[in-house]
């Protein structure tokens, strides 16, 4: 699994003012980060820190000079060349027409044919490749190549607000302390506030060891076991001790018993991992204001939410945290992906309004083997042993235009019971599909199943119970398409309707969360790093349905039927149901592409249809890491940066 990003940024000197090794000087001066290993945006933003950064004009020692017409020579690296770069071979002996300055073609990662030569004989070394161009590259790591036990790629650190360069952000050790008023002089003081209740939290679910429920939530993909090394007010130590995380509930710490509290935090370090390798949530060490009640033994899945809330209402104060690692960054776009257009919920209402039909794009995903029906009985059997939890919307083939709830939670279990008797055509082996899930931006956190799509909005299998908002509702002179079906009315009337985004989470057959049990694809994980919040740099995608002779092979050509639009693949995200996110790579697409057309690939053959040309950035924030570098080193040098392609390690 990679553990590395390269990103590389060139500077050819042709037509400069610099020479390749004043270029290679100016490239490394710029400040891209404050710091290797605590810099905000690096590490708060993204989880990553410094490996190596170095500058260099290019310079590689030739490997190979093939005694043909033209003579291909093979290096180590052609990074920051391009075609028709004028390179100078030197020192060649054996193949001695390889020497002198010659324009390169037919560029490849390690060769390049210098255009007008031939060979006189057969290459037997000592030459070397120079260029006009000087290249920067910086290697960041994503993980702890020295884990179990290690710390996370950024460092833990005190809470608080990011600290941008020049200062630094505070590091560790931290010594607990806190800021009050004097009651006589009526002045702020700093007084030491060690703490012997503490407990760890993520912010995901899926960085847990497991919880002791009936039964068990098992332990989940992300960090399951966090580090504490810390000294106590009498000045012993360092201590260290371990504790299982379970997700968003507080895990409280056990101290060491030789110590009477925490005083000095001195480091914070992931132990143990799942399938993820690496942390998903951020995890935060915070002060309790009273101890964490045990989870009673009778306790079920379907209990631990509302016990999670009823924990973190006991957390005092935060004192240092670990980010989201850059793995969970990257793996939002796969396993929760955004949903195109605006969503208008309302308050205990079950119907939701789209601006973008969802048709084809929010489907639910099928069950494994088949399930018995009884027209007018509660009761169904599954051929296959299934894990659903209550509540989960089920569709069966003999009746697919209803939607029937689980009453009972499965946990390997092959019997249920529907909320109401089903009303379909009896089958002894039917098949049968879970509901889809989807999250309201609105609502984050809290999870809806989908009952039915249709071409103007979406129903729910429950009622919309997000906390009511005053937000003016769209009115009818707005072109809104809202305005269709909502006039305008006074604000007071919409005070608990909201428009929001939503993302289409896992389907409940899969336990209604974001399927994070392994990490992220190389795709997903360049596409965060690459693409910049300029139309001009950014990697447009579209959303599609009825894919057929799928899936888009990278790199491939893809065309439009109507709007003659073209673009190279960079990757197919596809769903179910043959939809998905096609994604293409750098200012690759042309002319665009149009809602409703058919694109088809140039070499795979594969067609879908169009459902959101989605051809500009989305993100207002220039937060994509490799576009704001490249972007800074051509305002500060003055001349055109080129990024190279970004290589995992």
């Amino acid at each position: 699994m990679a553990n590395q990003i390269v990103l590389a940024f060139s500077l050819e000197t042709t037509n400069s003012i610099y020479t390749p090794t004043e270029a290679a000087t100016k490239l490394g001066a710029v400040d891209l980060y404050a710091d290797v290993s605590s810099d905000p945006v690096l590490g708060a933003a993204f989880g990553l820190t410094v490996a190596s950064d170095a500058s260099a004009a290019y310079s590689e020692a030739v490997l190979t000079a093939t005694n043909a017409s033209p003579i291909v020579v093979g290096v180590a690296t052609t990074e920051g060349l391009t075609t028709g770069m004028r390179v100078t071979i030197a020192g060649a002996t054996g193949n001695t027409a390889a020497n002198g300055t010659y324009a390169i073609s037919d560029l490849t990662l390690t060769s390049f044919k210098l255009v007008g030569t031939t060979g006189n004989g057969a290459y037997t070394g000592s030459g070397v490749a120079t260029a006009p161009v000087a290249t920067r590259t910086i290697t960041l790591n994503m993980t702890s190549n020295d884990s179990p036990p290690a710390p996370p790629p950024f460092p833990c650190r005190p809470t608080g607000p990011l600290v941008p360069p020049p200062d630094a952000p505070p590091t560790l050790p931290y010594v607990l302390e806190e800021t009050t008023i004097d009651r006589y002089t009526r002045q702020p003081v700093t007084l030491p506030a060690p703490a012997s209740l503490l407990a760890f939290y993520s912010t995901s679910t899926l960085d847990t060891d497991g919880v002791s429920t009936t039964p068990a939530i098992p332990a989940a993909a992300g960090a399951q076991i966090v580090q504490l090394d810390y000294h106590d007010s009498e000045g012993s130590g360092p201590y260290t001790v371990y504790t299982k995380l379970m997700g968003k509930f507080p895990a409280m710490v056990t101290l060491h018993a030789g110590s009477v509290d925490v005083a000095q935090v001195d480091a914070c370090l992931v132990y143990q991992t799942g399938a993820f390798e690496n942390s998903i949530g951020e995890i935060t060490l915070s002060v309790l204001s009273a101890p964490i009640p045990a989870i009673s033994t009778d306790a079920t899945p379907e209990d631990f939410p509302a016990l999670t809330d009823a924990a973190q209402l006991l957390l005092a104060r935060p004192l240092v945290y670990m980010p989201p690692s850059y793995f969970a960054l990257a793996q939002q776009q796969n396993s929760a992906p955004q949903l195109a257009g605006d969503f208008w919920v309302k308050y205990d209402h079950p119907t939701v309004l789209t601006t973008v039909s969802q048709v084809g794009v929010i489907v639910g995903e099928a069950l494994a083997g088949t399930v018995d029906v009884t027209k007018g009985s509660e009761q169904i059997v599954f051929s296959n042993a299934q894990t659903l939890p209550a509540g989960t919307g089920l569709v069966f083939a003999e009746d697919p235009t209803n939607v029937y709830v689980l009453e009972n939670a499965l946990s390997a279990g092959t019997r249920g019971t529907l909320v109401t008797p089903y009303e379909g055509t009896s089958a002894a082996a039917t098949t049968a599909t879970g509901s889809a899930t989807i999250e309201f931006a609105a609502q984050p956190g809290v999870q809806y199943s989908v009952a039915s799509v249709y071409e103007t909005g979406i129903k729910l299998t429950t009622p919309y119970t997000g906390l009511t908002e005053p937000q003016i509702a769209p009115g009818s002179d707005t072109h809104h398409e809202f305005a269709n079906h909502h006039p305008a009315r006074p604000m007071s009337e919409e005070a608990d309707a909201v428009v929001s985004s939503a993302r289409l989470v896992a389907p409940a057959a899969s336990g209604g969360g974001p399927t994070q049990a392994a990490p992220p694809d190389d795709a997903h994980l360049l596409t965060l790093l690459s693409e910049f919040t300029l139309p001009q740099t950014t990697a447009p995608a579209l959303t599609y349905v009825a894919e057929s002779g799928g899936p888009f092979t990278p790199g491939e050509k893809v065309k439009g039927k109507k709007s003659g639009g073209q673009g190279t693949v960079l990757y197919d995200d596809q769903g179910v149901d043959a939809s998905g996110v096609l994604a293409f790579e750098l200012g690759s697409v042309k002319s665009g592409f149009v809602r409703g057309e058919t694109v088809t690939g140039q070499t795979s053959g594969a067609t879908a249809t169009v459902v959101v040309p989605r051809t500009l950035a989305s993100d207002p924030l220039p937060t994509k890491l490799s576009g704001l570098y490249a972007r800074t080193l051509s305002l500060v040098l003055g001349a055109p940066i080129v990024s190279q392609p970004i290589a995992l390690l």
